[in-house]
């Protein structure tokens, strides 16, 4: 008994599946995502507002701005010129690229932008020099310590 192409019974099962209310879908894309992301801006406001080695700092909120401003300016660019090239090439292009689409589709991927840290644009803190002169050294370096150390004479 073979069945039509259309009455697979994986497909006559697929309306029973219940779907996601409007509710649930508006609290949980949209509501919760928004709460988590002034909580997160809360606490790396809190966390900047602390004063390290009395240098003026730009405010936290600029340093956000400028981050998510720059992702967004970014990826308006790499969209607007892949939709120009789609636009004005597309028809020269299909000849030689048989699936455009997944060219600029992975084009697109390739050029999106990787996520920044904010404190890229804070200023760079020097430790400062340590008193003693082993202190400083970095602990890969500890062999040297040790050949000095075994070189002296126990008396």
């Amino acid at each position: 008994m073979d069945s039509p192409i259309g009455d697979r019974p994986s497909e006559k099962l697929s309306g029973d599946v219940p779907h996601a209310g409007w509710h649930t879908v508006i609290v949980s894309e949209v509501l919760f995502p928004i709460f988590f992301a002034i909580l997160l801006i809360l606490a790396y406001m809190f966390i900047k507002s602390f004063p390290v080695a009395r240098q003026s700092q730009l405010s936290p909120l600029i340093r956000i701005g400028m981050v998510s401003l720059n992702l967004i300016v970014w990826n308006a660019a790499v969209l607007l010129i892949l939709f120009l090239v789609s636009l004005f090439l597309g028809l020269m292009l299909d000849s030689c690229c048989i699936q455009l689409g997944a060219v600029l589709v992975t084009t697109m991927h390739r050029l999106r932008p990787r996520p920044a840290s904010p404190t890229m644009y804070a200023p760079v803190q020097r430790p400062a020099p340590s008193s003693s002169r082993f202190e400083s050294q970095h602990p890969c370096q500890s062999h040297q310590l040790n050949a000095r150390v075994s070189s002296l004479r126990v008396v």
